[in-house]
Protein backbone atom coordinates (compact mmCIF):
# COMPACT_ATOMS: atom_id res chain seq x y z
CA UNK A 1 0.00 0.00 0.00
CA UNK A 2 2.79 2.60 0.77
CA UNK A 3 4.71 2.09 -2.26
CA UNK A 4 1.30 2.70 -4.55
CA UNK A 5 0.17 5.68 -2.29
CA UNK A 6 4.38 6.80 -3.10
CA UNK A 7 3.75 6.85 -6.86
CA UNK A 8 0.19 8.20 -7.07
CA UNK A 9 1.94 11.18 -4.30
CA UNK A 10 4.65 11.01 -7.31
CA UNK A 11 3.07 11.69 -10.07
CA UNK A 12 0.97 13.96 -8.79
CA UNK A 13 3.73 16.49 -7.94
CA UNK A 14 5.66 16.11 -11.73
CA UNK A 15 1.47 17.34 -13.05
CA UNK A 16 2.13 20.13 -11.11
CA UNK A 17 5.21 20.47 -12.49
CA UNK A 18 4.32 19.94 -16.06
CA UNK A 19 0.95 21.96 -15.87
CA UNK A 20 3.11 24.99 -14.87
CA UNK A 21 5.37 25.31 -17.53
CA UNK A 22 2.55 24.48 -19.43
CA UNK A 23 0.51 27.67 -18.01
CA UNK A 24 3.45 29.52 -18.90
CA UNK A 25 4.14 28.40 -22.46
CA UNK A 26 -0.03 29.04 -23.16
CA UNK A 27 0.44 32.65 -21.70
CA UNK A 28 3.34 33.40 -23.40
CA UNK A 29 1.77 32.69 -26.71
CA UNK A 30 -1.19 34.58 -25.95
CA UNK A 31 1.01 37.51 -25.21
CA UNK A 32 3.11 36.92 -28.69
CA UNK A 33 0.13 37.38 -30.55
CA UNK A 34 -0.66 40.67 -28.66
CA UNK A 35 2.95 41.97 -29.08
CA UNK A 36 2.98 41.34 -32.74
CA UNK A 37 -0.38 43.66 -32.99
CA UNK A 38 0.21 46.60 -30.47
CA UNK A 39 3.82 46.22 -28.64
CA UNK A 40 3.35 49.22 -26.85
CA UNK A 41 -0.12 47.81 -25.42
CA UNK A 42 1.39 44.43 -24.62
CA UNK A 43 4.32 46.38 -22.80
CA UNK A 44 2.11 48.41 -20.44
CA UNK A 45 -0.43 45.74 -19.53
CA UNK A 46 1.66 42.48 -19.88
CA UNK A 47 5.29 42.61 -19.80
CA UNK A 48 5.70 41.59 -16.14
CA UNK A 49 3.47 38.63 -16.64
CA UNK A 50 5.38 37.55 -20.03
CA UNK A 51 8.58 37.56 -17.76
CA UNK A 52 7.11 35.50 -14.87
CA UNK A 53 5.91 33.55 -17.31
CA UNK A 54 9.14 32.93 -18.92
CA UNK A 55 11.24 32.65 -15.41
CA UNK A 56 8.35 29.61 -14.47
CA UNK A 57 8.82 28.13 -17.55
CA UNK A 58 12.77 27.95 -17.40
CA UNK A 59 12.79 27.29 -13.96
CA UNK A 60 10.55 24.52 -13.74
CA UNK A 61 11.46 23.05 -17.54
CA UNK A 62 15.53 22.99 -16.11
CA UNK A 63 13.85 21.13 -12.77
CA UNK A 64 14.51 17.24 -13.38
CA UNK A 65 11.20 15.01 -13.33
CA UNK A 66 9.93 14.44 -10.14
CA UNK A 67 9.07 10.93 -10.22
CA UNK A 68 12.98 10.23 -11.19
CA UNK A 69 13.04 10.01 -7.07
CA UNK A 70 11.39 6.92 -5.64
CA UNK A 71 12.59 8.17 -2.31
CA UNK A 72 10.06 10.42 -0.56
CA UNK A 73 12.28 11.50 1.83
CA UNK A 74 15.08 12.62 -0.45
CA UNK A 75 12.70 14.37 -3.04
CA UNK A 76 11.50 16.50 0.02
CA UNK A 77 14.98 17.04 0.77
CA UNK A 78 15.35 18.17 -2.72
CA UNK A 79 12.54 20.46 -2.34
CA UNK A 80 13.31 22.19 0.64
CA UNK A 81 17.11 22.94 -0.87
CA UNK A 82 15.33 24.65 -4.06
CA UNK A 83 13.21 26.75 -1.51
CA UNK A 84 15.94 27.49 0.71
CA UNK A 85 18.50 28.64 -1.84
CA UNK A 86 15.35 30.83 -3.57
CA UNK A 87 14.72 32.01 0.27
CA UNK A 88 18.57 33.26 1.00
CA UNK A 89 19.22 34.67 -2.68
CA UNK A 90 15.66 36.36 -1.96
CA UNK A 91 16.81 37.41 1.39
CA UNK A 92 20.52 38.62 0.01
CA UNK A 93 19.36 40.70 -2.73
CA UNK A 94 18.87 44.21 -2.64
CA UNK A 95 15.36 45.16 -3.28
CA UNK A 96 16.18 48.23 -5.53
CA UNK A 97 19.18 47.16 -8.11
CA UNK A 98 21.88 48.58 -8.40
CA UNK A 99 22.69 49.66 -11.80
CA UNK A 100 21.44 53.52 -13.05
CA UNK A 101 19.98 51.87 -16.04
CA UNK A 102 16.45 51.95 -14.70
CA UNK A 103 15.29 49.10 -17.23
CA UNK A 104 17.66 47.09 -15.53
CA UNK A 105 16.94 47.68 -12.04
CA UNK A 106 12.96 47.01 -13.05
CA UNK A 107 14.60 43.82 -14.35
CA UNK A 108 16.14 43.10 -11.16
CA UNK A 109 12.84 43.60 -9.13
CA UNK A 110 10.72 41.52 -12.01
CA UNK A 111 13.21 38.32 -11.69
CA UNK A 112 13.34 39.14 -7.37
CA UNK A 113 8.98 38.56 -7.84
CA UNK A 114 9.47 35.72 -10.06
CA UNK A 115 11.45 33.89 -7.61
CA UNK A 116 8.86 34.28 -4.85
CA UNK A 117 6.38 32.80 -7.37
CA UNK A 118 8.64 29.69 -7.57
CA UNK A 119 9.49 29.73 -4.22
CA UNK A 120 5.11 29.44 -3.95
CA UNK A 121 5.17 26.99 -6.31
CA UNK A 122 7.39 24.46 -5.05
CA UNK A 123 6.01 25.14 -1.38
CA UNK A 124 2.76 24.02 -3.18
CA UNK A 125 4.03 20.64 -4.35
CA UNK A 126 5.75 20.38 -1.64
CA UNK A 127 1.97 19.89 0.35
CA UNK A 128 1.63 17.01 -1.49
CA UNK A 129 4.34 15.28 0.44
Amino acid sequence: MGNFNTTIRLEEAEKMRKRYIERAEEKMSDFMRTIRKDFCTFFHWNAKEMYYCQMIKVYFSEMPEITTDTDIELLKKKLRDRIERLESELLNASSFGSCTDEIINLEHRLNLESKRIIRQKLLDITYIF
